[in-house]
């Protein structure tokens, strides 16, 4: 429909200079960069059809050496910026896939988490460690699974992405599960920023230490009962 819309307007326009044959960017950056190579190669010939007839049926005449350095010089520019996008984009898309099985194969439980507390995305660490499966997860509000007697998550984490703070700040939380059960968590978060440095999300770890803290609370127990003895 593009290539369509696009070829009508230079077909109608007054100017044999006409600079309308660069739009056909915009179908054929969107095909190198959704579409297989295939089915991307079919819409650059479609285009390169179309302005080829297009050139041939303008109403204002131009020497045919015009019309074919035209056609040679933007289709040249299609292709090449329409590989360019097409590599650039597999690189992104490879580089975001294998960040997402890093963090998807990871022992630790991670999180994307907003700065009003939503949580955007959890592994299946996160899911174990908060003892509901991932689609109940995503979408509620981290606030949910805190101890009340703990600090609230999203105002460490917005006060560390808009204060200038630490953006690694650790904290020990305690996560309560929908069947009542408490987990011990380290808590790494780390702020996520745009290219001018402004804050977009918190992305979180959470490493269980539940059975450290009981140790570490059955050996103070056992201090205390130490000292009450000798008392």
């Amino acid at each position: 429909g593009t290539t369509a819309v696009i070829s009508v307007a230079i077909v109608g326009s007054v100017q044999h200079d006409s600079v309308f044959g660069l739009f056909y960017l915009w179908a054929t950056l969107y095909a190198f960069s959704f579409f297989s190579r295939r089915q991307a190669l079919l819409q650059a010939a479609a285009v390169a059809g179309a302005y080829a007839l297009v050139l041939c049926v303008q109403r204002v005449p131009t020497a045919w050496y015009e019309d074919v350095t035209r056609w040679v010089l933007t289709i040249a520019t299609l292709l090449a910026a329409g590989w360019l996008v097409r590599t650039l984009t597999k690189q992104l898309r490879e580089r975001e896939q294998q960040l997402r099985l890093g963090i998807e194969q990871s022992a630790l439980a991670s999180g994307v988490i907003a700065f009003d507390g939503t949580l955007l995305d959890v592994n299946e660490a996160g899911a174990r460690l908060m003892g509901a499966p991932r689609d109940e997860l995503i979408g509620t509000n981290v606030e949910r699974w805190r101890h009340p007697d703990d600090p609230e998550l999203r105002v460490a984490m917005a006060r560390g992405g808009t204060a200038g703070e630490d953006d690694a700040p650790r904290h020990e939380v305690r996560v309560v599960r929908p069947n009542g059960q408490v987990r011990w968590a380290s808590l790494t978060g780390s702020v996520v920023r745009d290219d001018r440095g402004r804050p977009l999300h918190a992305f979180a770890q959470f490493d269980d230490i539940t059975a450290r803290r009981l140790q570490v609370t059955r050996q103070e127990a056992l201090s205390r009962l130490s000292r009450l003895a000798l008392l």
